[in-house]
């Protein structure tokens, strides 16, 4: 008798927790999502193309395994649409117009109510409404821009400069003229496996200088254009630093950053202010030449030797204009621009 209770006890728990996985079925909810499309002044844009794209499972997804599918509808000249379609969990966003640039973005139900009791939710439908803002296009032109890959730091303990024009560390390390960034990389062995990297990024004028936007908190969506069209006028940080390590706590040998790579991953960008000239009597910035870098500058202390590197992808004024919008072609010959938006 109390094997049979046990028996009947173990099915039941089967069943319940069969039901509260039922999420993993490709079809476990159906989708009900409507999307206004704003401007920058909150009003209602017409004619816009939304498109979202929705995930079938976890696995990996590709086009060959068929494991998503899309829908695509134009805004109403009160800028809505509505969509629906079924998907397991994960929504996709893509909102286009000819005359903004392109905004982006994901939701990722479980990941939202993922502090929220999900076992027996009723599964048939789930009303969503989106409001996504889009950026005009103004001014795009060709700016010197280049994503650079995890590149050597060429020499360590000393300032070595990087040439936005030239895309390239300056002389005798490489072909550059002018030293943008000035960057300094450090390595100090603690013990026979622990050790410490440290990167400082200076510049080559008192009033050049660095600004690190975070992402807005809760914002799902980013726009095409990053960070935004003009580069500020103030608010320049003279310097910035990152260090990377291997330490010992306790018994244990453990990663450490700082700032941490979950602080990182929150930067949108940088604006950045180089070669500027100042009007020794007034204090008045009299020349400069603006820029930003896309996400966080990667730095990378290799765990054998002394060898660091450096990464960024960055968007580059040819003249004293602080406009940085970018109509996709780079003044900088057979610049890598992998991963760059380019519109």
């Amino acid at each position: 008798m109390k094997q049979l209770k046990m028996y009947t006890l173990l099915l039941m728990s089967f069943i319940y927790l069969s039901a509260g996985c039922s999420a993993v079925d490709p079809e476990a909810y159906k989708f009900d999502i409507s999307v206004k499309v704003v401007d920058e002044n909150s009003d209602p844009v017409e004619g816009a193309n939304v498109r979202i794209t929705f995930h079938h499972t976890y696995i990996q997804e590709t086009i060959e395994d068929k494991t998503f599918h899309y829908k695509s509808k134009k805004t109403d000249a009160n800028g809505l649409v509505q969509i629906s379609s079924i998907s397991s969990n994960r929504l996709h966003f893509k909102i286009e117009h000819n005359n903004y640039w392109d905004s982006f973005g994901g939701y990722d139900y479980w990941e939202v109510n993922k502090d929220a009791e999900i076992v027996g939710i009723d599964p048939s439908h789930i009303h969503k409404e989106f409001t996504i803002k889009l950026k005009r296009k103004e001014n795009p032109r060709s700016l010197y821009v280049k994503q650079e890959n995890f590149i050597p730091i060429p020499k360590t303990s000393s300032p070595v400069g990087y040439d936005f024009e030239i895309g390239d560390w300056v002389t005798p390390y490489g072909k550059g003229i002018v030293s943008d960034f000035l960057i300094e990389s450090e390595k100090q062995k603690l013990d026979n496996r622990a050790f410490e990297g440290r990167l400082k990024l200076t510049f080559s004028n008192p009033s050049d200088g660095i600004i690190p936007v975070l992402k807005a908190d809760g914002d799902n969506f980013t726009s095409e254009l990053l960070l935004g069209r003009n580069a500020p006028l103030t608010g320049y940080e003279k310097e910035y630093k990152q260090i990377k390590g291997y330490y010992q706590v306790n018994d244990k040998y453990v990663y450490k950053n700082d700032p941490e790579t979950s602080e990182l991953q929150k930067i949108e960008g940088y604006w950045f202010r180089v070669r500027s000239k100042v009007n020794l009597e007034t204090g008045e910035i009299i020349e400069a030449r603006y820029g930003k870098i896309q996400k966080y500058i990667n730095f990378s202390v290799s765990t054998k030797g002394d060898s660091m590197g450096i990464s960024f992808k960055y968007y580059f004024s040819p003249d004293e204009v602080n406009s940085l919008e970018f109509n996709g072609e780079s003044l900088i010959p057979d610049a890598n621009l992998q991963g760059m938006y380019r519109k």
